[in-house]
């Protein structure tokens, strides 16, 4: 049970980390490792930012869009 929750969370994090640890040899190979780990959620957490942040440009641009052809149909109608 625990394993799973381990290889879920961790697995791909702590596989590249102690990967890097055993091609480096650090003198302190756990702070080595923690501050790996760190990074690599530092940086799943921007990779997520910038997912939400292109969804939300994504529908930014279908809303202008949709207004200005309901600006171009009102147009249309006062003619």
């Amino acid at each position: 049970m625990e394993s799973t929750y381990l290889q879920k969370i961790l697995g791909t994090c702590l596989t590249e980390g102690l990967a890097e640890v055993a091609r480096m040899r650090p003198v302190d190979p756990i702070e080595y490792l923690a501050l790996n780990v760190m990074f690599f959620f530092k940086s799943c957490e921007r990779q997520e930012e910038m997912v939400q942040l292109e969804h939300e440009r994504e529908v930014a641009l279908m809303e202008q869009e949709m207004m200005e052809r309901l600006k171009a149909e009102q147009l249309l109608f006062q003619q």
